[in-house]
């Protein structure tokens, strides 16, 4: 049992000594990497020496850029400066030395227009605002001087051109007028940016707007004539709206293009044609009181014919001719309105068609009073002319209505009343056959009024004629009273023809009678 434990000691001595010797061996290898890693410590203090001083050195290079990059910008800025200084310095060089020749060239209107031009663009396009040498200065209150004094000889020249003799002629479109003012145009706009332009543009919108006023009276007294000699008053308001169309058109171009040159010129027009409106419904107004019938019909013509196709979406309401939201419009309503004679034309065809509907009202209600003023005979006979030349659905309506209430509510007091009942009937009939101005409803009424006045008259007229045996004084009287009404009188013979048990005596009578 000893020598087992003295043998595990050994062992465990050996194992030692065996861990022992493998440490000293490391112990060697690691002495030899401590020795490396030494050498690279050395090394990296190196760097970090050199490193240190790079840094030092990029510091100082650094600030050095900084301050070459500072006496750049102060170095550009100085340039910079320069250039203006002299640029601004060469620019009123230029301003000091303009030619006389450009002075002169405003001395008189009678300069060509090409050396106005020219002149009036270099004085224009110089500025000495901000120069405060007293060369610069007098400079510049010789140059506006100069031009004060050119625009006030151009104002009184303008106002000259416009004040030649008011035209006595019908409306018309001013071309030798444009001719005349267009070759200024270049001149009002410098007029435009240098003076107050309203005091030349007003001179042209007064004048113009007194012109149109006077040659539409003109045109409006044509039509008057036109109406006392019987003449198609369609075709004279068709030419007179026409012409205002025409009118419209072109000065809207003038403006646009002279003198208001891309600009809205609604305004300026809306402020020429303002009473022009106005004077149109007034004579108008005149014309109907002459006849109203044809100036309605006439109305009625123009207005189908010029009416904006789109004046429902355009214009908010029947009674506000403002325009609608153009977002709001399609392609082809915003067309209708693209150019500003088309917005005032159609304002104003909507104000005509307005008074028209005002007239046209008027008219049936003083119709249907006159009708029971003048009683059944006379006023249907004033109904039957109206009914005859109208062309107006609504006053065809209206006044047969009236009629044939009046008759239908006539009660006969006697057999001729019966006769004259049938005549007028007759008579309304006929005067409504080349009417092509009547709803198809009132055809249909008229017809079944005529149907109960012939069957009326067939009942009566057999109870009356054949009462006794005078029934041949009767008849020839009738005959007389019915006169040359051909469809009545064949239908008062044929009533008694077939209710005799004489026909051919009958026959015999209505052969020999005369009426």
């Amino acid at each position: 049992m000893q020598n087992t434990n003295e043998e595990d000691i050994m062992l465990e001595d050996n194992n030692l000594l065996e861990n022992l010797d493998k440490f000293i061996e490391e112990t060697s290898n690691l002495k030899s990497h401590i020795n490396s890693l030494n050498l690279i410590q050395e090394h990296c203090n190196s760097l970090a020496s050199s490193l240190n001083l790079h840094i030092v050195k990029m510091s100082a290079l650094s600030q050095e850029m900084e301050n070459v990059q500072e006496k750049n910008k102060n170095l550009d800025l100085e340039i910079r400066n320069t250039t203006l200084l002299y640029d601004e310095l060469k620019k009123l060089l230029i301003v000091l030395e303009i030619k006389d020749e450009h002075f002169e060239a405003l001395h008189s209107l009678n300069t060509p227009i090409s050396k106005i031009e020219r002149a009036l663009d270099i004085f224009t396009s110089v500025s000495l605002e901000n120069y405060t040498l007293d060369l610069a200065l007098e400079k510049k209150e010789l140059i506006q001087t100069q031009l004060k004094s050119f625009f006030k000889k151009f104002s009184t020249f303008f106002a000259t051109i416009l004040a030649s003799p008011t035209p006595t002629g019908e409306l018309i479109i001013h071309t030798d007028l444009y001719k005349t003012i267009t070759p200024y145009k270049e001149i009002l706009k410098y007029f435009k940016k240098y003076e107050n332009y309203t005091l030349i543009s007003s001179v042209y919108t007064t004048f113009s707007k007194d012109t149109y006023n006077h040659e539409l009276s003109y045109q409006l007294k044509i039509i008057t004539k036109v109406i006392n000699h019987d003449m198609d008053i369609k075709e004279a308001f068709d030419i007179l709206f026409q012409s205002i169309f025409l009118v419209y058109r072109a000065e809207n171009f003038f403006v646009k293009r002279v003198i208001l040159p891309e600009e809205d010129c609604l305004e300026m027009l809306e402020f020429i044609f303002r009473d022009f409106n106005n004077a149109l419904v007034n004579g108008i107004k005149k014309i109907y009181k002459n006849a109203p019938v044809t100036c309605l019909n006439a109305l009625k013509s123009v207005i189908e014919k010029y009416r904006p196709k789109n004046s429902e979406k355009i214009f908010k309401n029947k009674n506000n001719f403002e325009i609608q939201d153009k977002e709001s419009l399609n392609k082809s309503e915003k067309e209708e309105i693209n150019e500003s004679y088309k917005i005032i034309f159609g304002k104003l065809i909507l104000e005509v068609e307005s008074f028209y509907e005002e007239l046209k009202q008027d008219f049936i209600q003083k119709e249907r009073s006159q009708y029971e003023y003048e009683g059944r005979k006379k006023g249907l006979i004033r109904t039957i002319n109206i009914l005859k030349k109208s062309e107006i659905e609504e006053i065809n309506s209206s006044l047969l209505s009236n009629v044939i209430e009046s008759l239908s509510n006539y009660p006969p007091k006697k057999y001729s009343d019966i006769v004259n009942k049938r005549i007028l009937c007759y008579q309304i009939l006929n005067s409504t056959e080349s009417n092509s101005f009547l709803i198809d409803s009132d055809k249909i009424r008229l017809n079944e009024f005529e149907d109960k006045v012939k069957d009326e008259f067939e009942k009566e007229s057999i109870g009356y004629v054949f009462k006794d045996e005078e029934y041949e004084k009767r008849i020839k009287n009738i005959i007389k009273e019915i006169g040359e009404l051909k469809i009545v009188k064949n239908e008062f013979k044929k009533i008694c023809v077939e209710n005799s048990d004489n026909k051919n005596e009958i026959e015999n009578i209505f052969k020999t009678t005369e009426y």
